[in-house]
């Protein structure tokens, strides 16, 4: 009963957490840390090592590793396509200079032995994928920068819990070995060496066995061999699989093939991933929030209080050396400006993959008799602490400060890309407005994306496939699905990330009968277009030949004046300005005025020809020839 209990407090406690920074808009990982703490060293109601005992360390390992793969699945190549050299320099070079800026302060701040300032310094060059990814998405970052942050978050997991556990194993070996003393002696050669060829074995491994286990899941999913019903079950066997077995020839190699395995998985078009995205989300976020809770409950105060001013200057040296240092050498040479270079220097969290190698090492450590191994955890999770609040509050305004958050984004995505919200989109996109396309009908993706959109395939609902959608140069949302459900559920998830008053949907199919089914208008977004038109109203204009046009103003002219002389005949969708300002046309206000050079959308019924004599003398319409 004990055990149930623990368990219970474990996930009720991430639960109110996640909730909590969800509806306060606050980083969720700081409060699940305080939780842990809180049921952990303060109320001692979850004793961890008593409840999992040694089921911990590899409880820990699966679920990092479902969290990386995961993290892999969100990983296009196409990003890569102007930062890959930069990506890779912050995982090869990049990494070794963060690790020895790290250890070197660690050794003189914190007073910690080499063999485990080395251990730290490794752990600790691993920056939050999980923090990192929700971080960038609010922020709204422009590319080049968005692509390099989010693929150094997402691989510079597995590559620096491998240098941890080289180095730990090493140490494990050699426990009193001294570095410095001892550079050039045989030993600290040698654990060089086991170290760099450990490194090359478990790269090499990861990739002999991510990239052939995801295609073999693939295939199996392509022939359908298994009913859809089963694909997540079957992808979670593969991991749990495919980590185990790298593990058995290279130990934590199995966290890199996961890796792999995840981005090999998002960058194929043979088989859709929507089921096994959307699973390994919800799995993924009670993960995280049963392992901070877990690990952090493992805390001591005794460990926390041995802690003085030299850890405040450790961090110092963190966020202003080494995190700089690593970025310069880097990216040196590269099209970088000095604003997106700064940007980069203020970005490393770190997560839950350190706060997961702290623990499993420190306990092994400890018990083999290693100074200073009881204060690995206390020292990650209080870095975990700080970084994520001082790079946390400090990232959307420093991206605003230095513009590379457009100020001002015109572009609009529209959730639904079905045969005339194509229509729509081009003549928004000769318009010179950048439109992206969301939906979860596989077709209405590929045609979208034949005729040169960037649109993602999925469903509203998931975290990963909103995380997907090309949101740069992106200021309004508009949801013209068929399911009225569906475009509220886009207004609420956007609303998140634009303002509310950026959020348009459709006008609702279904009459309301009853007060149980009218949507709360708190819920709603902006009601689309003047006329009133839902999904259905539009079908019906297209099927029977109504076509979208586009008209450019050659002297200004009202809206009333517009209205009154087609009545019914045509629906005003937008506006875009001599400077490519989009207006998005709603029924709650009056447009107004049009001014000379403006061009209007509409979509025009079948039959009505508009005539520049219907309109006052004063104000004429030129309309280009493609729309004749």
């Amino acid at each position: 009963m004990e055990h149930l209990s623990g368990i219970t407090i474990i996930l009720l406690m991430g639960m109110i957490a996640q909730w909590a920074a969800w509806r306060f808009n606050f980083p969720s990982i700081l409060l699940l840390l305080l939780f842990g703490f809180l049921v952990g060293p303060v109320f001692g109601v979850v004793q961890t090592d008593a409840l999992f005992g040694d089921l911990l360390s590899p409880l820990v390992t699966v679920s990092v590793a479902i969290i990386l793969f995961d993290g892999g699945l969100s990983l296009k190549f196409k990003e890569l396509k102007e930062t890959h050299r930069v990506v890779r320099n912050l995982l090869s070079i990049g990494i070794l200079v963060h690790w020895a800026l790290i250890a070197i302060p660690a050794k003189l701040f914190l007073h910690l032995d080499w063999p485990v300032a080395i251990l730290l310094g490794a752990i600790l060059t691993v920056t939050g994928p999980t923090v990192v990814g929700p971080l960038i998405r609010q922020v709204g970052l422009k590319d080049p920068i968005h692509s390099i942050v989010k693929w150094e978050g997402m691989l510079i997991g597995p590559i620096g819990s491998l240098l941890a556990v080289l180095v730990f194993e090493s140490i494990m070996s050699r426990p009193h070995l001294v570095p410095v003393a001892e550079l050039i002696s045989n030993g600290t050669l040698s654990a060089a060496v086991t170290i760099g060829v450990g490194t090359l074995e478990a790269l090499t491994i990861g990739l002999l066995l991510g990239v052939p286990g995801a295609l073999v899941l693939i295939e199996i999913f392509k022939r359908r061999w298994v009913p859809d019903l089963m694909q997540t079950m079957v992808t979670l066997t593969f991991i749990v699989l495919f980590l185990t077995v790298s593990n058995m020839l290279q130990e934590q190699s199995g966290l890199l093939t996961v890796t792999v395995m995840g981005v090999i998985i998002a960058n194929q078009t043979a088989v859709p991933t929507d089921r096994i995205v959307a699973f390994k989300e919800n799995l993924r976020e009670l993960l995280i929030a049963s392992l901070f809770i877990i690990l952090s409950a493992r805390l001591k105060f005794e460990d926390i209080q041995m802690l003085d001013e030299g850890f405040i200057w450790f961090i110092a040296s963190l966020v202003l050396v080494a995190r700089p240092a690593s970025v310069v050498v880097s990216t040196w040479g590269a099209s970088l400006n000095w604003k997106e270079l700064l940007f980069l220097h203020a970005m490393a969290p770190r997560g839950i993959v350190s706060a997961a190698m702290s623990s499993i090492v420190a306990l092994s450590l400890t018990n083999a008799g290693v100074a200073g191994a009881n204060l690995l955890v206390p020292i990650v999770f209080m870095t975990i602490l700080m970084t994520i609040t001082i790079y946390g509050l400090a990232a959307r305004p420093l991206a605003y400060a230095l513009k590379l958050v457009p100020e001002h984004p015109q572009g609009i995505l529209m959730v639904g890309a079905h045969w005339w919200a194509l229509d729509i989109a081009k003549a928004l996109r000769e318009a010179g407005i950048q439109v992206s396309m969301l939906d979860n009908n596989r077709e209405h993706i590929l045609d979208a994306r034949r005729q040169g959109f960037k649109a993602v395939y999925g469903t509203i609902l998931s975290d990963q496939v909103v995380g997907d959608v090309y949101l740069q140069g992106i200021g309004y949302v508009l949801a013209m699905t068929s399911n009225d459900e569906v475009n509220t559920l886009a207004v609420m998830r956007f609303s998140k990330i634009f303002s509310e008053d950026h959020v348009y949907q459709l006008f609702p199919n279904k009459p309301v009968r009853t007060p149980t089914e009218a949507v709360s208008q708190n819920l709603l977004g902006r009601l689309f277009t003047h006329r009133g038109v839902n999904y259905g109203m539009m079908e019906v204009h297209f099927m029977q030949g109504a076509r979208v046009q586009t008209i450019e103003v050659s002297a200004d002219i009202s809206f009333e004046v517009l209205k009154t002389t087609y009545v019914d005949s045509i629906a005003l969708l937008f506006v875009v300005t001599p400077d490519e300002e989009l207006k998005i046309i709603s029924a709650d206000e009056d447009p107004g005025v049009f001014t000379a050079g403006e061009k209007l959308i509409l979509i025009v019924d079948p039959g009505v020809n508009i005539e520049l004599d219907k309109l006052a003398s004063a104000s004429k319409f030129e309309i280009p020839e493609e729309t004749q």
